[in-house]
């Protein structure tokens, strides 16, 4: 994501013995400008869930 200018925090976690790494960007001061970095992250071909 430092590619294309997003700031993130990456956290790793092992569950039985996989690792799996979460990555967060964003508290967002309204729901369109939380789409408009879904909308950038999707064309960078980053997948993205997010909860509301």
């Amino acid at each position: 994501m430092k590619k294309i200018k997003i700031e993130a925090i990456v956290v790793k976690k092992v569950i039985n013995g996989k690792t799996y790494y979460r990555v967060q960007s964003g508290a967002f001061s309204s729901k369109s400008k939380a789409e408009k970095m879904i909308k950038k992250l999707k064309n960078n071909q980053i997948k993205v869930a997010f909860c509301n």
